[in-house]
């Protein structure tokens, strides 16, 4: 997984695949959480929903 942070405090770009011809996922932060964290709570969440 790729992480980039962006110019907003607490926001980064993931590549989840380190495929970076696809856009990145844009996730927000809190203090003390880690990008890659809070993007596999987001998948988690996204396939609880579908199913």
């Amino acid at each position: 997984m790729i992480v980039q942070e962006t110019d907003v405090p607490n926001q980064y770009a993931l590549w989840p695949d380190d495929d970076l011809t696809k856009p990145p996922h844009i996730v927000a932060t809190r203090p003390g959480q880690e990008p890659a964290e809070v993007w596999r709570e987001a998948q988690k969440d996204s396939h609880a929903a579908a199913g």
